[in-house]
């Protein structure tokens, strides 16, 4: 690979991880001492079918990504070790993500180890992200269950973890995020859901949306239902920007949909545990859309030991917000939390809304929202500064909140952008930690 891009899902640097950045798989790579752009994550964290991504370098080699195990056997007995780790990069090469491994059987016994973790970087560059692990068993041993995992590599800044995932036979499915960390990492592993629109094309086993901008890979697993009105689903086994591919074992697509029929999909696991300083990104995968909810259904979810559940922050084109059904039980420790902090409308001369001293109000847009050294409103009008006394002014449902707050304005200096948005409706909820959506800070 002469390029200064580590490869990534299809085989091609078009997507990849950049200079000194590691590479995604299951988790993300970490950013290292030049452009943030990492390569996506993808894959199916219930069916592992993909190698990992390598890191980009701008001297020296980056990491390679981890390979590919996928393992069918009557019985496994495993005293040594299965490894699909990422390889480490050099001082301006990133570490390589994590591998896929994906292991079916009766029987899983044994006391050796299971992984597919990031590689390190080095000095100025950034570890790979983890990468994703499946167990199908009907029985495994205690510590194979407990020593299988998926870290994020360390570095300038570490990769997230990857996905660790377990069937067991006549037992709920698990997800486990888990970063391996006494302290809560910064940057989350992205959770994908997609909303759906209206197709543009229908094939036999592909369905198109020319007006959407899909995350190339990172749709596979959704369970997609192309057409509203026909109670038939299809699993995603691949997806490029505009086309989801589905499972030919599901049957035919134009059985049920036709051109310009909406389709809508769904993101569903029953059991899914966040821990060790793991944090999870929740949105939506049609960067086309302006509201990118991220949505999820699970039975029980839970956050341990320093994990954080959040959505990704606004920029000038998109909102987000979490819509999370749990039908059980919600639970968050004392340590851990669900912050969407300062993660809504742009504030004055933020991020994508430099152009602007005023902060972004309801609909996304400057116009009539708080001007220069005035705070932002949602529920509460904000503060009036010592220039103009406008700020914008205050919207939404006392009763029903499904909205995110307002940036505030400035003329020198970031304002603050307000708070996200945390939707959940849960059987119930057992909360010691935090539910934080507080706006941020001005200058």
């Amino acid at each position: 690979n002469g390029n200064t891009s580590g490869l990534t899902y299809g085989n091609t640097t078009v997507g990849g991880s950049v200079r000194r950045t590691g590479g995604s798989y299951g988790g993300l790579g970490g950013i290292g001492s030049a452009e943030p752009t990492v390569a996506m994550v993808y894959g199916s964290f219930r069916d592992p079918n993909e190698a990992g991504s390598g890191g980009g370098s701008d001297l020296g080699p980056a990491g390679g990504g981890g390979g590919l195990i996928r393992i069918t056997a009557q019985s496994v007995v495993l005293d040594g070790q299965l490894l699909a780790n990422g390889t480490d990069g050099s001082t301006y090469g990133g570490g390589g993500s994590g591998g896929g491994i994906k292991i079916t059987t009766v029987s899983l016994s044994g006391n050796g180890a299971i992984r597919a973790n990031g590689g390190n970087g080095q000095g100025q560059s950034g570890g790979g992200g983890g990468g994703r692990i499946a167990l199908h068993f009907s029985n495994a041993s205690q510590a194979l269950r407990t020593n299988s995992h998926a870290f994020g590599g360390g570095g300038i800044r570490s990769g997230t973890a990857g996905t660790v995932y377990y069937q067991e036979s006549g037992s709920p499915e698990l997800l486990v995020l888990d970063a391996g960390e006494p302290a809560n990492a910064p940057v989350g592993t992205p959770l994908i859901s997609l909303a759906g629109a209206t197709n543009s094309a229908v094939d036999i086993h592909s369905l198109t949306d020319r007006r959407a901008q899909f995350p190339p890979g990172g749709l596979v697993g959704l369970i997609l239902k192309p057409n509203a009105s026909v109670n038939r689903t299809f699993r995603v086994i691949s997806n490029d920007s505009r086309t989801l591919y589905t499972d030919p074992v599901d049957g035919r697509l134009t059985d049920v949909a036709v051109v310009g029929s909406p389709y809508s999909t769904e993101l569903a696991v029953t059991r899914l545990t966040i821990r060790r300083g793991a944090t999870l990104e929740s949105w939506d995968g049609d960067a086309a859309r302006r509201l990118r909810t991220g949505r999820l259904n699970a039975q029980q979810v839970e956050l341990a030991e320093f994990a954080r559940l959040t959505h990704p922050a606004a920029t000038a084109d998109s909102e987000f917000g979490l819509e999370w059904q749990v039908g059980g039980l919600l639970s968050v420790d004392g340590d851990s939390s669900i912050d969407v902090g300062g993660r809504g409308y742009l504030g004055g001369l933020s991020g994508g809304n430099a152009g602007n001293q005023s902060g972004r109000t309801l609909g996304n847009t400057a116009i009539g929202g708080s001007t220069r050294r005035n705070g932002g409103s949602y529920g509460g009008l904000g503060g009036v500064g010592n220039a103009e006394s406008t700020v914008n002014t205050v919207y939404g449902n006392h009763a029903d909140p499904a909205e995110v707050g307002s940036g505030g304005g400035s003329d020198s200096g970031l304002a603050g952008s307000g708070g996200g948005l945390v939707r959940i409706t849960a059987g119930s909820v057992a909360l010691e930690g935090r539910i934080v959506a507080d706006g941020g800070t001005g200058t």
